[in-house]
């Protein structure tokens, strides 16, 4: 085989692995391979047979697929509910259901969803289920914004499938989320249910890390941060690699290489838009130079300290605002994350594998798509044996097309 043939052959395998297990994950099939990590009630790993998996699961999944089917009429309750908070802050609930704080681990995952998003159920299931499969540890905190009081009441029925699984209710930020604005947006609901949980509800001094990812993610691996690995093979910037590790502290984060965005508001052809949004504020006085490396092209899953989290929140919220008077776009709110983490001087490392989302998006390594070689084993090959290459990504990002496949749409 020659080498543009085996380059080749490993870029159609690893698009084709992530859509055969999404597709595994989503009909709720993995429990096939020889032996999966799970977690006890308690917090503590352990492994079941295929046999014991499948019996202990089959009434909870048979549940999971009665209540997909039941979500189908769910009405636009993001426009019309309550404007009062309806929260499930953790310290109100018993301590025995969150063992996660008792069990070492230092980071709390958080995704934000609106009640009535399409797919939600789904989305939350693939998260739990492969957060379990690959034994990540630390709480995960679905924020759900726009819930009707019966619709509050049938989610915390839903069943949880990771260790540690919790859910915080916020408003609908979607229309006009604070005064002054006149905009209807529903990804308002990211940055201004996360700060509704950070002020509310965010348990203090229990994880020193949290980690903002999307809800279209899946897990291959543990998402981890400041454990001192060296991670040159999978940074491009300006800077040495081989100094590059996972460190996580005060004013250092880090994020999902997303060259997608070609830098953002900080590419040269966006200097009056960067000079709009943050007219007088520090992130305008960000060179093109930083702003490229470490705040422009960066992506989720972004990982910071608490107290950064807390830090930058606020101006998360109201760029989002300003940027959508210079921006229709729906990623607007990528956009306004990056400028408001760098209005307060967060640097972020961009790393290529920790939520890779196509395979388009490799060029210049930006994200980490050459795990499979050509002499792995073919996944589609034996449905009861689970392949996985050595050195796979933390995490896929199911916000793009693979083939004939998106994250709301089947062939």
């Amino acid at each position: 085989m020659t080498p543009s043939r085996r380059r080749s052959f490993s870029l159609k395998a690893a698009v084709g692995l992530v859509i055969v297990v999404f597709v595994a994950v989503s009909n709720y099939y993995g429990f096939a391979s020889s032996r999966i990590q799970a977690s006890s009630s308690t917090g503590i790993p352990y492994e079941m047979t295929v046999l014991e998996a499948q019996a202990q699961s089959q009434k909870l999944l048979q549940e999971v697929r009665d209540l997909l089917r039941g979500t189908s009429d769910t009405s636009n309750a993001s426009h019309t509910i309550r404007t009062d908070a309806m929260t499930q802050p953790a310290t109100h609930q018993p301590m025995s259901e969150f063992p996660a704080d008792h069990d070492g681990s230092n980071m709390h995952i958080v995704f934000s969803a609106s009640c009535d998003q399409r797919n939600r159920l789904l989305q939350q299931t693939v998260v739990q289920l492969t957060a379990s499969w690959v034994g990540q540890r630390g709480p995960i905190t679905q924020i759900l914004s726009g819930c009707s009081e019966s619709e509050r009441l049938r989610v915390m029925t839903e069943p949880k499938l990771y260790y540690d699984f919790r859910r915080h209710f916020t408003p609908s930020f979607a229309v006009n989320p604070e005064p002054g604005a006149n905009d209807t947006y529903a990804p308002y609901n990211k940055p201004f249910g996360l700060r509704h949980f950070l002020q509310t509800a965010f348990p203090r001094g229990q994880h020193e890390l949290i980690a903002l990812i999307d809800g279209d993610f899946f897990f291959f691996r543990p998402l981890e941060a400041n454990t001192g690995r060296n991670m040159s093979k999978y940074y491009h910037g300006r800077r040495n690699a081989s100094t590059i590790d996972d460190t996580v502290v005060d004013g250092v984060a880090l994020a999902q290489d997303w060259n997608a965005l070609k830098g953002g508001f900080f590419a040269k052809d966006k200097a009056d838009v960067l000079k709009k949004v943050c007219d007088g504020l520090p992130c305008g006085n960000v060179s093109h130079e930083d702003g490229t490396e470490y705040y422009g092209s960066i992506g989720p899953p972004y990982i910071m300290t608490r107290r950064d989290a807390l830090r930058m929140v606020d101006d998360y919220c109201h760029l989002c605002v300003k940027t959508r008077e210079v921006s229709s776009e729906w990623i607007a709110e990528m956009f306004a994350y990056s400028v408001a983490v760098a209005n307060n001087d967060i640097k972020h490392t961009a790393l290529s594998h920790l939520g890779v989302s196509s395979p388009s998006f490799k060029d210049g390594g930006h994200e980490y798509w050459d795990f499979v070689v050509s002499t792995m084993a073919n996944p589609c090959e034996d449905n009861l044996q689970l392949v996985l290459p050595k050195d796979p990504p933390v995490a896929v990002h199911a916000c793009q097309w693979s083939g004939d496949f998106y994250k709301s749409e089947w062939p």
